[in-house]
């Protein structure tokens, strides 16, 4: 057999493909999907190469560190030594490009902007999908070009520091900062840690390439940023707290963890993070919205009042309220500025019913209401 399978005596070969495909249709369908990770032709799946592609540890390596060297490192290397402004527009192109060769992110963005924004024209409704896809990929661009310069650098161009003292009376005793992947999100934990040394801890995941991981750890200790990441013991968050930093999350993606509630989001049930009022509850620490727009050559720094609240009442009910008014802060800045935030990501893939086969508990904590 082409294929090195091994089939029973008078088993037409015939039937023992339609029996490995009948197989694989029955693994997908019992959630409605293909299996994850795998391509959907079972030929491609049983191929040494894909084996090798996936399985073997020491090729994974190599694939990891040719994308380090031979991609990763040279592309951001060159893009940093640009002028702003051709990195920009650099982005811009690469997002163009994302736009037109991502279908999955541009259906997705599609449907998002149309449920959203139903008064809105087809041809509107593209114009905004492609300018998120371009904010998105210039984000990246010019925070290379820009985590190279000095604080001086970037007060001289961009004037910042005074938009910084709302900030400064909020988080005087710590607090708990509610942001989101809009405008450029990167920048704004650079610039408050680069004007504020020392005082902000950050919320992150960590990239899957241990290189890239080692290479975004550098730049951020640069900036003098603490970072908090998702495997972390959640103890880690409330010292921040208690240390009197200001805390920075990002809830505005799909959350995949029983540890959320159901707010109104753009008029349809949105799963999110009860953690940031957590948090705010139990250390007594505000919760206020902070953003970085883009405007124009520059940005605008936004600092919402905090979400007032004396949480006092029924906890849960404590929790949902505040994640449904940092929600809604949210929604009203996306409503004027639609083309900066990342409408390409599925934020309601989770649906009512959803939350209960989610098995992490990694933040459920016995705690008194």
């Amino acid at each position: 057999m082409g294929d090195g399978a091994v089939t029973k005596p008078n088993q037409p070969e015939s039937r023992s493909k339609a029996s490995s495909k009948e197989a694989v249709q029955d693994v997908s369908s019992q959630n409605g999907n293909p299996p994850p990770n795998l391509p959907n032709n079972p030929a491609v799946r049983d191929t040494p190469f894909w084996n090798l592609w996936k399985h073997n540890k020491k090729f994974k390596q190599f694939r990891r560190d040719f994308i380090y060297f031979f991609a990763y490192l040279p592309v951001t290397t060159a893009i940093s030594l640009l002028p702003l402004a051709v990195a920009r527009s650099l982005g811009g192109f690469f997002g163009l490009v994302g736009y037109y060769f991502s279908k999955k992110q541009r259906k997705c963005a599609l449907k998002n902007l149309k449920s959203a924004f139903p008064e809105k024209s087809a041809s509107e409704r593209k114009r905004i999908a492609k300018a998120s896809f371009k904010n998105a990929s210039i984000v990246f661009t010019e925070s290379l070009v820009i985590s190279r310069w000095s604080r001086d650098q970037i007060e001289s161009r961009f004037q910042l520091e005074e938009s910084l003292k709302p900030m400064d009376v909020i988080c005087e005793n710590g607090a708990v900062g509610i942001t989101a992947h809009y405008g450029n999100w990167e920048l704004l934990g650079g610039f408050f840690a680069m004007y504020r040394p020392g005082k902000l801890a950050a919320g992150a995941a960590k990239h899957s390439n241990p290189k890239i991981q080692a290479s975004l750890e550098r730049k951020r200790h640069d900036w003098n940023m603490e970072v908090i990441y998702s495997d972390d013991s959640p103890k880690a968050f409330l010292k921040a707290l208690k240390n009197k930093k200001l805390l920075g999350l990002l809830p505005d993606q799909n959350l995949r963890s029983p540890n959320g509630t159901f707010v109104d989001f753009f008029n349809r049930p949105t799963y999110t993070t009860t953690l940031p009022a957590h948090l705010a509850r139990t250390s007594k620490k505000p919760l206020f919205v902070c953003l970085l727009r883009r405007e124009g050559k520059g940005f605008k720094w936004l600092v919402f009042p905090p979400i007032e609240i004396d949480w006092k009442g029924d906890k849960q009910q404590d929790l949902h309220f505040a994640t449904e008014a940092y929600s809604k802060v949210l929604e009203d800045e996306f409503r004027k500025y639609p083309e900066q935030w990342v409408w390409f990501h599925d934020r309601w893939r989770t649906q009512p019913g959803d939350e209960q086969k989610y098995s992490h508990v990694r933040w459920t904590r016995k705690s008194s209401s």
